[in-house]
């Protein structure tokens, strides 16, 4: 391995940033895998949440039933942003018409969410930065033994 200073500082510093992104990744990823079961919805109540001053979002705050007792939970509709309140405001009626299901851990029902989906941006950032530590790793054994 080169013995740099400054490249092993780089070297710590890339490391670190995948660590950081793989751990979010395998995080988003857990919390995916323990949505392992769903309920239809009893009621929705929809609002719109204003995430800051020029995004706004879908909130739903719902109930369902799970051996025979109530739960309630909330999402956030975060890949669905609005730029202004009345466009958000008119989308609630389509949020009305679709039929919804609960997806919720079975192990812990007040873990629960309206959506359910993969965490493939995140794994695939992760996935890339390894690819990119074990080339950095590489240049630095390739140099090492060019010296």
């Amino acid at each position: 391995m080169y013995k740099n200073f400054v490249w092993l500082c780089f070297l710590s510093l890339v490391t670190g940033a995948v660590g950081w992104f793989t751990i979010k990744a395998l995080y988003a990823a857990y919390l995916y895998v323990s949505l392992n079961a769903s309920a239809p919805v009893e009621n929705i109540q929809w609002s719109v949440e204003q995430l800051n001053e020029e995004r706004f979002v879908m909130k739903a705050n719902y109930n369902f039933v799970f051996k025979g007792q109530e739960y309630s939970g909330e999402t956030l509709f975060k890949n669905d942003v609005y730029w202004n309140f009345w466009a958000a405001e008119d989308s609630i009626k389509v949020y009305q018409q679709k039929d919804w299901q609960v997806w919720f851990s079975s192990t812990s029902p007040r873990y629960s969410s309206l959506q359910k989906n993969f965490p493939l941006k995140e794994c695939i950032s992760a996935a890339v930065l390894w690819v990119i530590l074990i080339y950095f790793f590489c240049l630095g054994y390739y140099v090492a033994t060019r010296k």
